[in-house]
Order: structure tokens, then C-alpha cells, then sequence
């Protein structure tokens, strides 16, 4: 696809996504929360930015990883997991590694590439690697990919309840801050919670904040435990997902060795007063967004 294209693709999609929204507006009583915002505008499974086919890492793209940047990420984690491997094998039991936002698959090829050679012929028949890939586009084109490299101890799948792992490695990397949050603003008075809005009713040329109420009874026993002596306008990000993400790996396996990798602070920084504005980041074309 040519360059001109892809910006018209990129583009069609964009004004999609944005009809989207507006009706999920709509439906919301004119204000949607941004968690849900948040959730369309990255995994709307036709239009979301990590579900579209554009190209998000690399210099092309929007962002680097370090497993965008070549083999030795994948290949320190794989040193780090053999001894677990091993241990986890040793009553002749299989071990999965299991992998969240594979993105082109490229840490599950260096980290099996390394690991055929770094923990014995008998452990590495025992192990496989599961990435788990909600999106039919990105799942079915990560199997085509595997299969035509021959790596059949590479599976991918669309939930890890398909999956039977007694001994699990679970790897997340650059996943967590990925996951839709709720924001919520201190007034002056009490906390409220952020949602977006249409500037102009139906039209949907800008989208803008708005606050409200909050009505999740977590999410409202959340911020009793937020300090109250900010300065108005404070703005904190909030996750409630991780229960339920958690939760599904607990469901599943048995045994879990767990590397979770990304980037963040400590619980105090996040009210430190040069975060009023909260932590949220967009970046396109490796330059930061207003």
C-alpha cells in the first residue's frame, strides 16, 4: 500500500471511529465515560488504533518498545525464565508462557529462539507459547505467520480460557498502561469523574471533557482513600480492570511466575503536584501530543 493510501485509509478510519463515538454518546445520556472513550478509540475492533492495520512501532511508526529495537530483550527475559522453566518441568508437568499484546510476535520468536538453545532438549518439549489475541485481523494473521515459519509450539488464541496451563509464565510487556482507565478531578469540593462529550451536539468536530458524578460504587470507594487537600482541577487516572485481567490468569493456571514490564512510579507520585494534570500520554510520530 502506497504511503498517499495508508493516510487515506488511516483517515477513513478516524471519521469511523468518531461516528462511533458519538453514538455511544448518545446512548450515554450525551456523556461517556472516558474509560469507555478510551476503550473505543484503542480496540474498536474495526477502527481502534491497536486493532487497525497501521504501523504503530518501529521509526515509521508512532512509539519503540524494547523488543522493537532487536533480540536481546527477548533474550535477557529467556535467560531470566530458564531456571523457573526448569523447576516448573521437573515433575515431567508442561509449562506455557504466556504473552498479552504480542503485537508482531516478535518477543515470542526471540524468546522460543533462545530458550531451544539455553534449557535442556527434554524441558523444551514440555513448553509451549500462548499469545493471547482478543482481535480476529491480528490473531489470524500471528497463526499465518507462525505456521509459515514452522514455529508449531507458537499457538495463538482469542481468550485464555481456551487455553489447559498448569505451570503458566505470564508475560506483559508495555500492557498495563495500555488498559482503558477511568479519570477522575478534585473540584475543590469533592472528586468527579471525567467524561467526553460532543462540543457540538451531533456534528462531532471536537470532543471535549466533561465533569460528573461519580456513579461506580468502586470507583467511589477508590477516591475516599485520595487526599483532599489538592489544588482544584488535580487529575488522577484510575484502573479498575485489573481484577477482572487477573482474575482470568488466576482461573486458568495453577502455578504462576509473573513479568509484568513497564513504565511508572510509586503510589505517592502520582499526586505530586507536577502531575496535576494526570498521566496520560498520546504520541504519534515519536513526538508527544497535546
Amino acid at each position: 500500500m502506497s504511503e498517499q493510501a495508508s493516510e487515506n485509509s488511516q483517515s477513513t478510519d478516524e471519521n469511523s471511529l468518531m461516528r462511533v463515538i458519538l453514538e455511544r454518546i448518545c446512548e450515554s445520556d450525551s456523556a461517556l465515560p472516558f474509560d469507555e472513550f478510551m476503550e473505543l478509540a484503542l480496540y474498536h475492533p474495526n477502527y481502534g488504533y491497536y486493532t487497525s492495520a497501521r504501523q504503530r512501532v518501529g521509526s515509521d511508526g508512532d512509539f519503540i518498545t524494547s523488543v522493537s529495537m532487536g533480540q536481546c530483550f527477548g533474550m535477557i527475559l529467556a535467560h531470566h525464565f530458564s531456571s523457573f522453566i526448569e523447576n516448573m518441568a521437573s515433575d515431567s508437568d508442561e509449562v506455557a508462557i504466556v504473552e498479552f499484546g504480542a503485537e508482531e510476535g516478535n518477543l515470542a520468536r526471540d524468546i522460543m529462539g533462545t530458550l531451544s538453545g539455553q534449557i535442556s532438549e527434554s524441558v523444551f518439549r514440555k513448553l509451549r507459547y500462548v499469545v493471547v489475541e482478543p482481535f480476529e485481523a491480528k490473531l489470524n494473521r500471528l497463526r499465518s505467520d507462525f505456521i509459515s515459519e514452522g514455529l508449531d509450539n507458537i499457538e495463538v488464541i482469542s481468550d485464555l480460557s481456551e487455553a489447559s496451563i498448569k505451570n503458566c509464565v505470564l508475560v506483559a510487556n508495555e500492557i498495563l498502561d495500555a488498559f482503558p482507565v477511568k479519570r477522575v478531578r478534585w473540584n475543590g469540593n469533592e472528586w468527579v469523574e471525567i467524561c467526553v462529550i460532543s462540543a457540538d451536539g451531533t456534528e462531532g468536530k471536537e470532543l471535549v471533557e466533561s465533569e460528573k458524578n461519580i456513579k461506580s460504587t468502586k470507583l467511589i470507594e477508590i477516591v475516599k482513600e485520595f487526599p483532599t487537600s489538592l489544588t482544584e482541577g488535580f487529575t488522577v487516572e484510575v484502573n479498575l480492570r485489573f481484577d477482572d485481567f487477573f482474575a482470568e490468569i488466576f482461573d486458568v493456571a495453577e502455578t504462576i511466575y509473573g513479568c509484568l514490564i513497564d513504565y511508572g512510579f510509586g503510589t505517592d507520585a502520582i499526586f505530586d503536584p507536577g502531575r496535576k494534570g494526570g498521566t496520560l500520554r498520546a504520541y504519534s510520530k515519536h513526538g508527544m501530543l497535546n
